[in-house]
């Protein structure tokens, strides 16, 4: 850190965090439907950390939240909330979630958890108090970056193999007087410790652990993971332990210490952020007969009572759905961000992107850092080729989780452009 003396400090940066971790007995969320898995310990606390960087006369406000998700309009005010605060607009403030599966139900996710409405009502207030933190936390700044390809952590669970998967870790660095902070994105599904009734953040949290072990703080986003599940799932899904946790957060923090260290030294301020929102597409039945075909097909195949009742809670929502949705077959207010820090892009998506978008907008838009579950959760956004199985669950049975219909087809190709034409 000697360049740290001789830095003209147009660039500041500050941490701030806020504990989230739920009352024992919530309801955690995720792995089947109706499961009344709750909280019964507490492995590692959940929190929403927050960077703010400021430079040129552009404040940015990065937080990750140890959460399932949160929906849009949750996202929204949240963001509104923190951009009035800090006098900056609302794309200048991303909110993420690390999608881990041993917190709370934060969102709607039909049958996959209840929300505990007490415990959601005070994240807004913890969350801008995370991101108020940060920027009271300010102080002059070296900026590194870079990317490194990690020993996988992950594998594709749709092909059970490790192609695709994208195995790079990007992180930008800022060295400060005091603890510098490093701000990260790796994509691997947080579902390392399976049904266990152990709150935790998962391997995204003990990738923060083992940074703060050397004396950093540290912000980890979840990637494009939307395809990815961790290794120990490979040959036992739901075997992992505390064990594995630490691992994986040791392989990642290497690579981490790897970029703080040979990351070339900015001094600049050069920050911008970008927002628009779009409309996506949706595949809506030609009319109610073809909901209630696909019901009797759903029940065909599983004849569990909780599947029934979800199947039941499907059926019901798209019939009421299915008007309105049938005159404008379209989601709307999706937003799509992108932020540059100098030389490294940032984009975030709201989904559980699957990991070929990544690859696919790296080699132009490289040094890229990519973050899911971004300014909210709209659902799965698989790649096209998903489409061609009608039997694939992320393009055709985790709607049903999330709403009622699945994206069309063309929701690959459509963000992708988006994205190009936003960073260009």
């Amino acid at each position: 850190m000697n360049d740290f003396a001789h830095a003209s400090h147009d660039l500041v940066a500050g941490y701030g965090e806020s504990v989230i971790t739920p009352p024992m007995g919530v309801e955690l969320c995720g792995y089947g439907f109706y499961l009344q898995r709750r909280a019964e310990t507490v492995l590692d606390d959940l929190k929403a950390r927050a960077v703010c960087v400021s430079g040129g006369g552009t404040t940015l406000f990065l937080i990750a939240c140890d959460l399932i998700g949160f929906d849009v309009a949750t996202s929204d005010a949240i963001r509104k909330a923190i951009a009035d605060e800090h006098h900056v607009p609302i794309a200048n403030v991303l909110l993420a979630c690390t999608h881990t599966h041993s917190g709370p139900a934060s969102e709607f996710l039909r049958g996959f958890g209840e929300i505990a409405p007490e415990y959601v009502r005070r994240l807004p207030e913890l969350t801008v108090a995370a991101a108020r933190h940060a920027a009271l936390d300010r102080g002059p700044c070296i900026m590194r970056m870079g990317s490194e390809e990690a020993a996988p952590i992950g594998y594709n669970r749709r092909f059970k193999s490790f192609h695709p998967i994208n195995p790079n870790i990007a992180a930008v660095i800022f060295e400060r007087k005091h603890f510098p902070i490093s701000l990260c994105a790796y994509a691997c599904h947080a579902v390392t410790l399976g049904l266990s009734t152990a709150v935790s953040a998962d391997w995204p949290g003990a990738v923060v652990k083992a940074m703060e072990m050397d004396g950093y703080r540290c912000v980890c986003f979840q990637g494009f993971c939307g395809d990815i599940d961790p290794v120990c799932n490979k040959t036992k899904w739901g075997s992992g332990t505390s064990a594995e946790l630490d691992l994986y957060g040791m392989i990642l923090k290497h690579h981490l210490l790897n970029i703080a260290r040979n990351g070339q030294p900015i001094k600049s301020a050069a920050l911008t952020a970008v927002e628009t929102r779009i409309s996506l597409p949706l595949e809506v039945p030609p009319d109610k007969t073809a909901i209630d075909s696909e019901y009797r097909a759903m029940l065909s195949q599983e004849s569990k009572e909780a599947f029934k009742k979800f199947a039941d809670e499907w059926r019901k929502a798209a019939h009421e759905e299915f008007d309105g949705l049938h005159q404008h077959p379209y989601r709307d207010n999706i937003p799509i961000q992108v932020m540059r820090l100098n030389g490294m892009n940032l984009i975030a998506l709201p989904a559980e992107v699957f990991c070929e978008y990544g690859l696919k907008l790296r080699p132009q838009f490289s040094p890229l850092l990519t973050i899911g579950y971004a300014n909210g959760n709209t659902g799965y956004w698989p790649a096209k080729t998903a489409y061609d199985n009608q039997a694939d669950y992320a393009a055709y049975e985790a709607p049903k989780i999330y709403d009622v219909f699945p994206f069309a087809s063309s929701l690959e190709d459509t963000i992708l452009n988006v994205c190009r034409k936003i960073i260009k």
